[in-house]
């Protein structure tokens, strides 16, 4: 943790190491996420600690918007006297830039680091980042700065496609009328007019920039191949530096160089007209008129409107101007099979379309199940059978007999009698309360010996009897209804159930999800027909792959190899098991003792311009690894109709099975539609029993 002072005298401190490179080490910042400070290596001069400063002082939205632009310089606290006015800039505060979601240009353009970085890219993708590179040195330009060491290490793409600017304190400035120049240089991508030269006080003018811009849009449109790296007519072979320098632009056809383009490589005909042009300027030897980056950038906006996909391999884009340049690449190969193979180039093994053909025929064969018929009842059921209770018996009403009648009367004299009896033991002078008891049974005997009296007691009892009789019975069917409507409400359960079963298995729906699912598999089998030029196209960049292995063992690592590399570095990158361009990988450099990030990386960029420069010819690919490309596609291809034309018997037993399916779930709704009419009726019934 070490603090600075800000060119405003604010403490800034920084925490953790993010990593480091020639120049210094990137920290994070205490209490400023987002931010990292730059702290260089060595103390600068004061010509590069003003420029650091105009480098801030320049800052703009446009320059944000395209670049980790510096925000701030850094300087020592014990000479805090001296910040913002001449002191010495220990290093700059710039934004953070995540290296996880963004990856240096190369590893896009690069085929086999694309596979890995970018595996779903495809040329409409490298299209699209060549139109945000262009359009990024375009707001460059328009604020008058230079990045000067044109370099795809410079520019960073994410999955997205979005590119953005890193080491901008390393650009070439424009501060007023005073430049500040970028003191370093790539020679692979260095202008022919400024090979050889010192880049310290060197003032760039934008053509330069230019000619790496081109440089950026060739890496991009043509798999990673450096537009001067082709096959000499004398043999020769130029490093990248010199073939500039040579104006050995291979892909010209306007300049006879003596040089072509390598075998199986695109060339400028794989562009509209406008591209091409384009190209041809900005590597033409007059050196002059590059294009500029708003030219590219409306050239590719027109390539990308207009990119269509090949009829004959989908995989491949191109450019709806011209004919599908990936397919052109591969035709001496497919001559060399022919001769060897006695088998058309364009030929197939399988007629695949043919044997689909005889399939389907038999899959026409398969009758059709008929339309699911809807469910009514044809005749109405008899109601449902039910017990219906019996009305009590009550016994009919009997008038009274005449002898009835007769001792009515008699008990009616009796209390006659006793009522005089009464009177006469009150006259007697009997105590009244016994005369009282006499009359009170004269006067019981009389009112029960009336025969209407009794008569009429006797019906109202008979009609007490009758209704409670009537009651009881309603009861015992109003119940009997509440049962059968409950049992309905059951059924009807179970029938929406039997419905929905019922359209589930019908057997047209069945057939018809089933051809359509035997068509998509006939499709599938298709597109793998369609995949023996793709499948050759793979063994041969697979040989491709194995060729650029062998032609990097062949550069040794030695001494004098690259500027700085001596007996000494070489002795430890062979300690660490480095002998050759093909073992020069990362994580094997970062094991060699001695080897600092600086060396690392100037040994990668040795071998990644190596393989530029590694030519390949397809018609020298083996005829046996084309034809084990083709037998091995062929053999999935004769699986794949095995596997489709066993389908067809199979549909023809599972038709009958489905028809048979969806009788039974007709019969089950119709069986519950019956139950329900049956009981729904016996309810009426009963209910019209009820009034």
């Amino acid at each position: 943790m070490t603090r600075y002072l800000d060119a405003g005298g604010r403490s800034v401190v920084t925490a953790r190491p993010l990593g480091s490179g020639g120049e210094g080490t990137v920290y994070a910042l205490e209490n400023q996420p987002g931010m990292v400070a730059k702290v260089y290596s060595r103390p600068l001069q004061p010509q590069d600690s003003e420029k650091m400063r105009r480098v801030v002082q320049v800052r703009s939205p446009r320059l944000d918007a395209i670049s980790a632009w510096p925000r701030g310089t850094l300087h020592d606290p014990a000479h805090a006297d001296g910040v913002g006015s001449g002191g010495s800039v220990l290093g700059v505060v710039m934004p953070f830039v995540d290296f996880s979601q963004a990856t240096e240009l190369h590893n896009l353009y690069g085929p086999s680091s694309r596979r890995k970085h970018f595996p779903l890219a495809d040329w409409r993708f490298l299209v699209h980042v060549a139109r945000n590179v262009a359009r990024a040195f375009a707001e460059l330009h328009a604020e008058g700065h230079l990045m000067g060491d044109v370099s795809s290490r410079n520019i960073l793409v994410t999955q997205q496609g979005t590119v953005r600017f890193v080491d901008a304190d390393s650009f070439q400035i424009r501060a007023g009328e005073q430049v500040y120049p970028c003191p370093v240089g790539t020679a692979e991508c260095t202008p022919p007019e400024l090979q050889g030269q010192r880049f310290g006080t060197l003032v760039r003018t934008p053509n330069h920039d230019r000619f790496g811009l081109a440089l950026m849009m060739f890496y991009l449109l043509f798999e990673g191949r450096h537009p001067y790296a082709g096959v000499h007519a004398d043999g020769a072979v130029l490093a990248p530096a010199e073939a500039i320098a040579r104006h050995k632009f291979a892909y010209s056809r306007e300049v006879q160089s003596g040089v072509r383009p390598p075998p199986g490589t695109l060339t400028l005909e794989a562009l509209p007209q406008v591209l091409r042009t384009l190209f041809e300027r900005a590597f033409s030897p007059t050196i002059q008129g590059r294009p500029t980056a708003q030219e590219w950038e409306t050239a590719l906006a027109h390539l990308s409107e207009t990119l269509v996909r090949c009829q004959r391999s989908p995989q491949h884009l191109h450019s709806e101007e011209v004919a599908c340049p990936w397919c052109a690449l591969f035709p001496a190969t497919s001559g060399a099979a022919t001769a060897k193979t006695h088998l058309p180039g364009s030929a197939r093994l399988l007629d695949a379309d043919a044997e689909m053909n005889r399939i389907w025929i038999g899959l026409r064969g398969v009758p059709i199940p008929p339309a699911q018929r809807p469910l009514t009842l044809q005749v109405r059921p008899l109601p449902q059978p039910v017990a219906l209770p019996v009305m009590p018996v009550v016994p009919p009403f009997v008038a009274l007999t005449r002898a009835q009648r007769l001792a009515g009367w008699g008990r009616q004299l009796w209390g006659v009698g006793l009522l005089v009896a009464a009177l006469l033991l009150k006259m007697e002078g009997l105590p009244v309360l016994l005369s009282l008891v006499v009359a009170f049974f004269g006067w019981l005997s009389i009112r029960a010996g009336h025969p209407k009296r009794r008569e009429r007691d006797l019906r109202r009892r008979y009609e007490r009897e009758q209704i409670s009789a009537v009651r009881t019975h309603q009861r015992q069917l109003q119940q009997m209804a509440r049962t059968l409507e409950q049992e309905v409400v059951g059924l009807q359960r179970q029938l929406t159930q039997a419905q929905q079963m019922y359209q589930v298995s019908s057997a047209l729906a069945r057939y018809r999800a089933e051809f359509e699912r035997l068509e998509r598999r006939r499709q599938e089998v298709s597109r793998i027909a369609r995949q023996e030029r793709f499948r050759i196209e793979e063994a041969i960049r697979s040989h491709q792959q194995h060729s650029l292995e062998v032609y990097l063992s062949l550069h040794a690592v030695q001494p004098g190899m690259l500027p700085g590399f001596g007996s000494a570095l070489v002795a430890s990158l062979h300690s660490g098991g480095v002998h050759t361009a093909l073992e020069v990988e990362l994580a094997r450099l970062r094991r060699v003792h001695g080897i600092g990030p600086k060396r690392t990386q100037e040994l990668l960029w040795w071998r990644k311009t190596l393989e530029q420069f590694f030519s390949f010819d397809p018609s020298q690919v083996p005829v046996q690894v084309i034809e084990a490309a083709r037998q091995a596609h062929q053999q999935e291809l004769q699986e794949q109709l095995r596997v489709l034309e066993a389908e067809v018997p199979g549909l023809h037993h599972r038709v009958q099975a489905w028809i048979a399916a969806e009788q039974h779930a007709a019969e089950d709704v119709l069986s519950l539609m019956r139950e329900v009419e049956q009981r729904q009726q016996a309810i009426v019934l009963l209910r019209s029993r009820l009034q």
